[in-house]
């Protein structure tokens, strides 16, 4: 029976040895030096030759007659080992024996000395397929072991050998074969086994071998069963099951430059002409690898290419942003794991072909996503006030209305007379009144109705303290309203025109409603409107009779009698105030007596500290700011 191909050219010397330069170089100088170690551990993906090294060092520390740290495979010891007539070179494999039975069947063995070799070696192929209890039972042997024992693990997947075993052995790591020197030992493979390999060819199964010298070694013996002694790319690619790069690129083209209809058609004739559609994602893969390459380092990488490859690869490049070439490789790689367990291999194929051309960059779902994350951010401030600024204005609200206050009593008190009651209201709106000991329901309702805006002023405590809980709005914008409006079961409260606060609270009529219906004890809704042509008539004449109140002395007499109170905040919220002096002249003696009134102007302090509006757009969204007409 003949031998594969990778059987009957395996190395045999560390000079054959194809892509391991360094781990040739080491192992090389261990043996002339003598400086033998006693575990080895060769890692690295498959077809590298860890087990070709290891049966090579294995006969070079048994070499009579070693050659520059090579056996030399013609003394008696060497040719034992090759013909496996010894029984001091042992090959296991750990995938059939993996069990602590078999551990320590192995231990009991190796103590004893070689027969006719120097060194008694054990390789262990596959060393990761042990079991954690026998590893343990081999750790003393490898940490203690007799001076004519050495040991070489071989495998694919360090991560699973324990740290006990991996510190206690020299680690070599295997490498990927590059693709231009599998293809020049394809080269001398072909050449000793009489076919002509052209280069193209020579390309395609190296690259098909992905890095693994006895992969493309085996997909070489499969070309060479076709009978054919000229081997070209088209041979290859019938063995394969590949469509090529001639057949292939009019798929690519189609999906660089978007055109569903073309791409769907070559896709769909690739799948007719038998192409595995794992291979033709593969492929596709590969594609996407060199745009990548190319697209990232451009002229500068020299990739085994022809020349029409490269100029097409370099045109695809520069059509396609680097944004959908990283979409598209992680579209490829989800959907290469997911094809392997796939049923509908076919369909899924198909649709990794859409989807490159259509469909939206996670990246930029990502960022809508988070830009409609931060709107409602700013929209959940507002809605749901947080208690730093909300009672940094409710201060500075307070605090305007206290010095608004002061100034009227100031003025009252020039002329001997204690400020009204009524000016205390004005004085502190923050302190809370105490309501008026009305029972709800019926007797609260007929309160209400009545007098809304009274009944509102002696429960302010109580009616800040449920907008407050239920999160509405700042309880200090609550007495902003000109006038109140009571019919039937709708309750509107009128803002003069331009008010700021009738914008913010009309989104909260709703809640309004809930909270002051369980004030009142009757269902109500609330209602933010403008206040009629009558009502500001009304507003403005009663804002020009309290402010003349500091400009005639007859009713700055009337002051002092008590015939004429101050107004209360709610009616006076809107009202521009303005210094004035108010004069009253002695009945009997004519002798003029003059007050100066420091009332606020609204312009000097907004240029002095920050006002009520200022406020409000440091912290309230713009769109939720926008005047009433």
């Amino acid at each position: 029976m003949q031998k594969a191909l990778y059987r009957a050219h395996r190395p045999q010397t560390f000079d054959e040895v194809v892509g391991q330069e360094a781990i040739v170089t080491a192992l090389k100088n261990q043996v002339k030096s003598g400086r033998i170690g006693h575990a080895y551990l060769f890692a690295g993906t498959r077809g590298t030759g860890k087990t070709s090294c290891a049966k090579i060092f294995a006969r070079a520390v048994n070499c009579l007659h070693p050659q520059d740290g090579s056996p030399c495979n013609e003394c008696e010891n060497c040719r034992a080992v090759l013909d496996e007539t010894t029984m001091d070179v042992v090959e296991m494999d750990a995938a059939s024996n993996r069990r602590i039975d078999d551990i320590r069947e192995l231990r009991d063995t190796v103590k004893y000395p070689p027969t006719t070799l120097r060194y008694k070696v054990y390789i262990i192929d596959e060393a990761h397929m042990i079991t954690n209890e026998a590893f343990n039972a081999l750790l003393k042997i490898m940490e203690e072991p007799p001076e004519h024992l050495i040991f070489i693990l071989a495998t694919t997947e360090p991560e699973k050998i324990p740290q006990t075993i991996l510190s206690r052995v020299q680690r070599y790591e295997f490498k990927r074969i590059p693709v231009t020197l599998i293809a020049e030992r394809l080269q001398k493979v072909a050449a000793d086994a009489g076919v002509h390999l052209d280069a193209d060819a020579r390309e395609a199964i190296a690259l098909a071998a992905d890095g693994a010298m006895r992969d493309a070694l085996s997909l070489l013996d499969q070309v060479i069963a076709m009978g054919e002694t000229d081997i070209t790319a088209q041979t290859v690619e019938r063995v394969l099951g590949t469509a090529g790069f001639q057949a292939f690129a009019p798929l690519v083209d189609a999906i660089v430059h978007e055109r569903m209809s073309e791409a769907y058609q070559v896709a769909w004739s690739l799948l007719r002409a038998g192409r595995e559609p794992q291979v033709l994602l593969r492929e596709l893969t590969d594609f996407y690898r060199r745009l990548l390459l190319v697209k990232g380092a451009g002229d500068a990488l020299r990739l085994p290419l022809s020349e029409p490859e490269r100029a097409r690869l370099d045109a695809w490049a520069a059509d396609v942003p680097m944004r959908r070439l990283l979409d598209g490789v992680d579209l490829l790689i989800d959907a290469d794991a997911r094809i392997r367990k796939s049923e509908a291999a076919e369909a899924l194929f198909l649709a990794v072909v859409g989807r490159l051309i259509d469909s939206p960059s996670p990246h930029v779902l990502e960022s809508r996503v988070a830009a409609l994350e931060e709107k409602l951010a700013a929209i959940g401030r507002w809605q749901t006030p947080q208690r730093d600024w909300q009672d940094d204005i409710a201060r500075e609200v307070a605090a305007q209305w206290e010095r608004f206050g002061a100034t009227l009593n100031a003025g009252v008190m020039a002329h001997g007379e204690a400020p009204a009651t009524e000016a205390d209201d004005i004085k502190r709106p923050q302190e809370p009144e105490k309501p008026a000991q009305e029972a709800p329901g019926s007797v609260a309702e007929s309160a209400f109705r009545r007098d809304p805006e009274r009944f509102l002023r002696e429960h302010r405590a109580e009616w800040q303290k449920r907008v407050m809980a239920a999160k509405i709005v700042v309880p200090a914008l609550l007495g902003h309203y000109q006038s109140i409006e009571v019919h039937d079961r709708h309750v509107t409260f009128h803002y003069p025109p331009g008010d700021i606060t009738a914008g913010v609270l009309r989104n909260k009529e709703e809640a309004l409603s809930r909270e002051l219906s369980a004030l009142v004890g009757e269902p109500l809704e609330v209602h933010i409107g403008k206040p009629s042509a009558q009502q500001q008539t009304m507003f403005h004449a009663k804002q020009s009779e309290r402010e003349s109140l500091f400009h005639s002395p007859a009713k700055a007499e009337a002051a002092q009698t008590g015939d004429l109170a101050p107004a209360s905040p709610e009616r006076t919220s809107g009202a521009k105030a303005t210094p004035s002096a108010a004069a009253s002249t002695s009945g009997e003696t004519g002798t003029q007596v003059s007050a100066h009134v420091d009332v606020p102007d609204q312009t000097a302090r907004d240029a002095s500290e920050p006002g009520l509006w200022e406020k409000l757009q440091a912290v309230i969204p713009p769109e939720l700011l926008k005047k009433e007409d």
